[in-house]
């Protein structure tokens, strides 16, 4: 069965509390190195965060930025579960991915590069059906300049209503074991975009959670690096290559 999932939160681009998530999102900045000293605990996302900040310890996909309002010239993204030093400011934070179970699929869409401004989220839950689309998204995706998928392929159109030829699959290249509330073990998965203009995406007009779309023979191939899979669960703006 076809879904179309559109919905005053989308439009916002703004998160509803619609849904109970299954857990809070938390995490910790450390002022010393390892986790060690005075730590403070964030939930969800802290636009202004105060104090010196050397270790994180999360769970799941957090952005650190070096200014506050979710910006800065040093941004940082941490895939999974893990205390990790940080060098560089951190004056804000937030979580990325879906509010009712981090391993459910998500697609977020940022109006600057390296994930910068405003967030807008598409959210799919357990139940709603494996493929979904997003046939129309008026203003809200059409100057997205990174994106960041979760827990499914997704394939963007930079046209309204899937048409136009432009249009690119996205498939996860992170993935990581985590577990639920109950101790279950799931795997989280993304990919991270900072910048849309190296994909050839010039708009994001509407999306489908799928790559195997009637119209895919039409979209462009991304190179082979865009492909393969990570080992490495820090993206950053500020250091090439993190894990080096």
């Amino acid at each position: 069965m076809l879904v179309l999932v559109l919905s005053l939160a989308l439009l916002s681009g703004v998160q509803c509390d619609v849904f109970e998530p299954d857990q809070d999102r938390i995490v910790a900045l450390c002022e010393g190195e390892g986790g060690e000293g005075e730590c403070q605990q964030y939930y969800w996302n802290q636009r202004a965060v105060q104090g010196h900040v050397a270790s994180i310890t999360q769970a799941g996909i957090w952005i650190y930025y070096s200014e506050e309002d979710y910006r800065g010239t040093n941004i940082t993204v941490v895939f999974g579960e893990y205390t990790i030093n940080i060098h560089h400011p951190v004056r804000s934070v937030r979580y990325v991915g879906n509010s009712r179970s981090m391993t459910l699929p998500t697609a977020v869409l940022y109006p600057e590069e390296w994930y910068q401004g405003q967030e807008h989220y598409i959210e799919i839950g357990a139940d709603e059906s494996d493929l979904v689309i997003i046939p129309n998204f008026r203003d809200l995706g059409l100057d997205a300049k990174s994106i960041i998928i979760v827990g499914s392929s997704f394939t963007f159109f930079t046209k309204q209503n899937l048409r136009g030829g432009e249009c690119v699959c996205l498939q996860p290249t992170f993935f990581t074991p985590t577990y639920d509330e109950r101790g279950a073990m799931e795997m989280l998965s993304a990919s991270f975009y900072p910048d849309t203009d190296l994909l050839d995406l010039t708009s994001v007009g509407s999306l489908a959670m799928t790559c195997d779309v009637p119209m895919k023979k039409l979209c462009r191939r991304l190179d082979s690096e865009y492909w393969k899979s990570s080992q490495c669960p820090v993206v950053s703006n500020s250091v090439e290559n993190v894990c080096a």
